[in-house]
């Protein structure tokens, strides 16, 4: 008896082509036009991309997502950023749920669903001069000031930061490493 290896589901296949159709029709277009003036997402696409339940492909169905996993999540990341990388960023952070995990059950049932309708949009500042997108190389510092975080460094682009309902900042909150020991041999 022969065993057979089944990468993707019909249902996973189904879903990689709806968004590469949806991609190709919505996405790159707009992708061609506005990338190379730096121009921002349109409102209308990001309403599209909710409509296609994309803001909450992770989120668990109670809370209005998909309820779908990471594999699903990457299939979709994969074709939208075919047509413009930062769309796929753009539903990153709900998919990644960053800060659901030290949410109430409260926050959850708030904040969940309009994540997953594209209503509750976050930003990521990973960036950094002379760094790009290396975390391992990072120096924006966060220390602690009683209940508060005091941030220094610089970042250098955040994907829809002016248009976002919260900003995820990457920092350091001990020193950085020398470079031979920030990665594993």
């Amino acid at each position: 008896m022969t065993a057979t290896l089944q990468l993707m589901t019909d249902e996973q296949a189904m879903i990689k082509e709806i968004a590469a159709e949806f991609a190709t029709r919505e996405v790159l277009p707009l992708a061609n036009e506005l990338d190379p003036v730096k121009g921002e997402i349109p409102d209308e696409l990001v309403r599209k991309m909710a409509a296609m339940g994309y803001f909450g492909i992770r989120i668990p169905v109670e809370y209005g997502g998909l309820g779908l996993g990471v594999f699903e999540y990457c299939l979709v990341s994969e074709e939208l950023s075919r047509g413009w990388m930062s769309v796929a960023s753009l539903i990153a952070r709900t998919n990644t749920q960053l800060g659901v995990d030290g949410m109430s059950e409260a926050r959850r049932q708030v904040l969940l669903p309009k994540m997953a309708a594209g209503e509750f949009i976050s930003a990521g500042a990973l960036s950094e001069p002379s760094v790009g997108s290396d975390l391992a190389s990072i120096r924006c510092r966060a220390v602690r000031d009683g209940d508060d975080w005091i941030l220094t460094g610089a970042k250098y682009w955040v994907t829809y930061a002016d248009k976002a309902d919260v900003l995820y900042v990457a920092s350091r909150t001990s020193p950085r490493l020398a470079d031979a020991k920030r990665h594993l041999a």
